[in-house]
């Protein structure tokens, strides 16, 4: 995140924004904020002297995306599920194959 100045006018309207080195205004209002990245700001609600976020609104792909995320993760523990009983498969087929070649013994 990254610190901002806000500097807004009495209805909220944003006049100007500074980030990184800048000098605390006197005289006008403004509030310092802590600015997630890839965020928007609309506005500075003056009553409260909070930001206004812009929240972007979901979209058919955002879905999409979120579903594949979704699906992946499954997957990937899916595959440990069958890594982690790999070992137990392959010593019942080596215990199949000994009980095979006993039977072949026995029979032959």
């Amino acid at each position: 995140m990254n610190k901002r100045l806000i500097i807004y006018d009495k209805a909220g309207t944003i006049l100007a924004m500074y980030e990184g080195n800048y000098t605390l205004p006197q005289g006008v209002d403004f509030i310092e904020i802590d600015f997630p990245e890839g965020a928007s700001i609309l506005g500075v609600d003056p009553m409260t002297k909070e930001p206004i976020w812009y929240v972007k609104p979901e979209t058919g792909l955002d879905r999409v995306e979120a579903k594949l995320a979704e699906v992946v993760s499954s997957l990937s523990t899916t595959d440990a599920t069958v890594a982690s009983h790999g070992e137990d498969i392959l010593n019942n087929e080596l215990a199949l194959t000994e009980i095979y070649e006993m039977l072949l013994e026995v029979i032959g």
